[in-house]
């Protein structure tokens, strides 16, 4: 038993010897790494971006390295892709790069992509960047946002190689990218039905024509103010007609009878009028009972 404790009492001493001296035994050095998504918006524009993070334990430094983006705009919905390539040594980038996009196993889409020289001297020695187009119904978004997906999807130079896995390994990941998906769709859909002829369009086609009761005069109006008269009723003239009559000079926007409407004030009354007529009377009527233009307009903003 004396022996016993004379050895645990020498270990003991070696031990607080070694870290006094600094030479504490070692531990092991352990790190962890992932993809990390990001989704942004301001309504017209929308941005995705996948960052490879490596972190290290017990240390400041790691690295952080942007993968991919994509952007989509009102005027572009169908996402530009940006990728970053880790090319074969014997690589030359070219202004003009077949791409293997990868979806799932056995299934690629080949892509014609442009060489940007200028994010590829910001990305470092050895890598390039390539950019090309890739509508958000292709198959490589479907497996991105896929809960159950084993598969990598990777995007890849044909002839060297050199791409990244670009898995979303969390849902809220996977929420970012089906978010930025239903975002392009929607600016798809906006700049579709502009572009379409016909009855989708008759609210502001009407309204940014003659006015029939001001002398057949026209009058332009911001997007925003066509947005908020038309709103959910474009397919009809009623919310125009209701605008044009308001603004024309004959229509009162107070208790004194004065007839001063602004486009704002008078795109408030008519906005989504389903009938013309009825909104413009129970204007009337409210002003008739005593109230202010304001509270005349939300009074009224579900009559007709």
């Amino acid at each position: 038993m004396t022996r016993m404790r004379l050895h645990r009492g020498l270990a003991a001493l070696c031990l607080t010897f070694a870290a006094l001296s600094g030479i504490a035994p070692k531990q092991a050095e352990a790190s962890s790494s992932g993809n990390v998504w990001a989704f942004n918006t301001d309504g017209t524009h929308a941005l995705l971006s996948v960052r490879h993070v490596r972190t290290f334990l017990n240390s400041p430094e790691g690295t952080d390295v942007v993968l991919m983006t994509a952007r989509c705009n009102r005027d572009a919905p169908d996402p530009v892709v940006t990728v970053l390539l880790r090319l074969d040594v014997r690589a030359n980038p070219q202004p003009r790069e077949e791409l293997f996009v990868k979806a799932r196993p056995g299934n690629a889409l080949s892509v014609m992509a442009t060489y940007d020289r200028d994010a590829s001297g910001n990305a470092g020695e050895n890598r390039a960047r390539y950019r090309f187009t890739l509508r958000t119904d292709s198959a490589f978004f479907a497996e991105l946002i896929a809960p159950t997906a084993r598969f990598k999807p990777t995007v890849d130079a044909v002839r060297w190689g050199g791409g990244f896995d670009l898995s979303a390994a969390t849902q809220s990941d996977r929420q970012d990218i089906a978010d930025f998906v239903e975002s392009c769709d929607r600016y798809r859909q906006g700049s579709e039905a502009a572009a379409r002829p016909g009855a989708s369009d008759a609210c502001a086609d009407f309204l940014k024509g003659p006015n029939q009761f001001a002398n057949n005069a026209s009058r332009s109006y911001r997007d925003e103010t066509v947005g908020r008269v038309c709103g959910r009723n474009k397919q009809s003239t009623e919310p125009a007609i209701c605008m044009h009559f308001a603004i024309s000079g004959r229509f009162p926007s107070n208790l004194d009878g004065s007839a001063n409407w602004t486009a704002d004030d008078a795109a408030l009354l008519c906005s989504n009028a389903r009938n013309a007529e009825a909104r413009l009377t129970c204007f009337r009527q409210q002003l008739g009972l005593g109230a202010t233009q304001a509270q005349a307009i939300a009074a009224c903003k579900d009559a007709g």
